[in-house]
């Protein structure tokens, strides 16, 4: 499943927070703003009652266990409000530079 390359996300199907994340990855204007007709390209892996895709989530997220979960080329990047606060901040376009595109 973790494959250390690109963005990826663990979610579960029925998580508000993974549904928030998912939007703002897909440029949903009511989350936070990427840019106008952004999104960023991910690969989402669904661990809903998956003991051992969850274990192997937390293996790769420093022991979390919570989704959602984010990681950029094997980075841990960490949750939904991470997500957001990394979004916001001035470096973003750098770190996800590989992986915006326009619709």
């Amino acid at each position: 499943m973790f494959t250390g390359k690109g963005v990826e996300l663990y979610t579960w199907e029925h998580c508000p927070y993974c549904q928030r994340a998912k939007r703002i990855l897909e440029g949903d204007p009511g989350e936070a703003s990427l840019g106008e007709g952004e999104y960023i390209e991910y690969t989402e892996h669904k661990i809903d009652n998956l003991a051992g895709e969850r274990a192997d989530m937390a293996k790769h997220c420093k022991g979390h266990v919570t989704v959602p979960q984010v990681l950029i080329d094997g980075k841990y990047i960490g949750g939904c409000f991470d997500l957001v606060s990394l979004i916001l901040s001035k470096n973003f376009r750098q770190v996800f530079a590989n992986y915006i595109k326009k619709k």
